[in-house]
């Protein structure tokens, strides 16, 4: 591959990932690139994923109500990794989910 041809896919990749996060800019865009990956790879995907949230330090994060709301919508609990990450395996996650 040519590096004119190198240079314009690395450019409209990172344009990508820039318009990705203005649409859905509380979601990382690798998550967004993954999650779509998948869903368009294999029809049959469950949407399973393993996920890790870490909240922002200056928040007051109230880690009962997040994980409430996380159980409700997946049925799955998370578990604490540290004062500011949950983790969890969400199973049926799509875009339309975190978008």
């Amino acid at each position: 591959m040519s590096n004119n041809i190198q240079d314009i896919i690395t450019n409209e990749y990172q344009n990508f990932k820039k318009r990705i996060a203005q649409l859905i800019p509380k979601v990382d865009e690798d998550l967004i690139l993954q999650v779509l990956k998948f869903q368009t790879m294999k029809e049959e995907w469950p949407g399973s994923v393993t996920l890790k949230i870490k909240y922002q330090k200056d928040l007051d994060t109230e880690f009962g109500t997040k994980k409430e709301r996380l159980y409700e919508k997946y049925k799955m609990l998370p578990s604490e990794m540290d004062k500011r990450t949950l983790r969890f395996k969400a199973l049926g996650l799509y875009l339309e989910d975190i978008s």
